[in-house]
């Protein structure tokens, strides 16, 4: 394997209060980071700096909308809601909430989708609940809409698939044996990692599934931008995999262990950025394509 064929240039660092970070995610259109800290402060990021915060209260999910004109957010003890950024208001979200461990707005911001701790996935459309989806056996913890609808991972080790209008049922598959810690799409296709001990990163496309490689160290989160997959490991900030090459393309080093099984490395798409975490979940590594 080529580790050293895709060359990121280091783009700068985010540093705030020091902190480990719990979620980000990227604003659409501008180099700017909606981070939720472990502190309890939900806050931007920018290459000049950490902005104000802009929510007081412990975080696990965070989602922006496509034009970036309101962020979603789900407090671990109180009811979700959407942050106009413009004049800071919280529009609530109705539902029985339980904890709400993942969150994803699809691409025409109509739709949010939550992954709770109970199992379920909740649809809101247009600010009301519209549907509850259940598929998986335990808290479901990553979600990514794509091309052809809705995917999940799930603490038991379960990927589904949700298509159509009325995101229905298109399967699901189990192939692997922790907890999954991210999903994404490429092409097509659902791609998943496992944040535990099988390190495996899988591609699945219909029936088929099929593993990409192994990972060096415990794989976390996944994402990917134009056929290049990357994952945050226990030892690495990034390892990127080119689909096409069908190889491991390069390796991004970290001071200290990424520690959050749950937030892995995030591409901009509209900017070719990619975030990655560092020094225990502490900084954020901005990296250029």
């Amino acid at each position: 394997m080529s580790k050293d064929r895709l060359r990121l240039e280091p783009a700068g660092s985010l540093v705030g209060s020091g902190a480990p970070v719990v979620r980000m995610a990227w604003h659409p259109t501008e180099p700017l980071l909606a981070v939720a800290r472990a502190d309890g402060e939900v806050v931007t990021w920018g290459l000049e700096g950490e902005g104000e915060p802009l929510v007081n209260a412990a975080t696990l999910a965070l989602a922006w909308a496509p034009d970036g004109s309101w962020l979603f957010v789900a407090p671990a003890a109180e009811a979700a809601f959407r942050l106009v950024v413009s004049t800071g208001e919280a529009i609530p979200l109705p539902g029985e909430l339980g904890r709400i461990w993942c969150a994803a707005v699809s691409p025409d911001g109509q739709r949010i989708a939550a992954g709770c701790g109970d199992d379920s996935i909740l649809v809101w459309r247009a600010g009301e609940l519209e549907t509850v989806l259940r598929g998986h056996g335990a808290p479901v913890v990553s979600l990514a809409w794509g091309p052809r609808g809705l995917a999940s991972g799930s603490h038991d080790g379960t990927v589904a698939a949700w298509t159509g209008a009325g995101l229905d049922a298109a399967g699901r598959h189990e192939a692997h044996k922790l907890p999954v810690g991210g999903v994404c799409w490429s092409r097509g296709a659902v791609i998943s990692c496992s944040a535990g001990a099988d390190r495996r990163v899988m591609r699945w496309t219909g029936p088929e599934v099929e593993r990409l490689f192994v990972a060096d160290g415990e794989p976390c989160g996944v994402t990917a931008f134009e056929g290049i997959v990357a994952c945050s490991t226990s030892k690495l900030a990034a390892e990127l995999f080119d689909l096409d090459a069908g190889e491991v393309v390069a390796q991004l080093p970290a001071t200290d262990p990424v520690r959050n099984l749950w937030q892995g490395p995030a591409f901009h798409r509209a900017l070719g950025l990619l975030a990655t975490l560092d020094v225990s979940d502490r900084i954020v590594r901005v990296w250029s394509l």
